[in-house]
């Protein structure tokens, strides 16, 4: 019984704790939390459901607002997308930071234009909709864009499948706020040092 009610002083220390002391075990519980529990969960996943990762949105590239009817609507039907292909394709609304996905593997041909897909570029993953497949030698190759951007960039021009972690599922408002977070203020720091 004794070792329950420490878990729980723990776990009270870590989320309502207002002293410097519990901010640093926050951090470092979310360290820990990051780099050996989480890697073991999507191991798990990946093997039993298919789920690949588990990503946040950390950037506002997907946002819809007042832009989006030029950086996304004007933009797709100039390339000859239909209101209504707009409309069926997924997270037509777009997404929001802090939003949690589940990422699912799919296979280079199950992979769909208007899909939102999660890919590396260099060390980041970068969550954009795919806006045109090109088959080369049986090779896929993808384009994509962020809804809100006002166009692709070169490197999100003929993604090899080998860079594709997956299309974005199911989306969680609100619980890839703390991923989001320590996203942010690690990019603060490494632009410090």
């Amino acid at each position: 019984m004794s070792l329950i009610k420490d878990l729980k002083n723990f776990w009270n220390f870590i989320w309502h704790g207002t002293s410097i002391y519990s901010y640093v075990a926050f951090f470092i519980f979310a360290i820990v939390v990051l780099n050996v529990v989480y890697p073991l969960f999507l191991f798990l996943l990946s093997h039993t459901v298919g789920i690949n990762d588990v990503v946040a949105v950390v950037t506002g590239s997907m946002v819809h607002d007042t832009s989006v009817s030029q950086t996304y609507y004007a933009y797709m039907q100039e390339l000859g997308f239909t209101p209504q292909q707009l409309q069926s394709f997924p997270h037509n609304n777009g997404l929001n930071m802090g939003d949690l996905l589940l990422v699912w593997k799919k296979k280079p041909e199950e992979i769909k234009v208007g899909d939102v897909i999660v890919f590396k570029m260099q060390d980041y993953l970068i969550i954009h909709r795919v806006i045109k497949i090109d088959v080369v030698d049986g090779e896929y190759y993808y384009t994509t864009k962020g809804d809100h951007n006002p166009g692709s960039i070169a490197s999100e021009i003929n993604i090899t499948y080998d860079r594709v972690k997956g299309v974005a599922g199911n989306r969680i408002p609100f619980l890839g706020i703390p991923k989001m977070l320590l996203t942010n203020f690690l990019g603060a720091v490494r632009n410090v040092l």
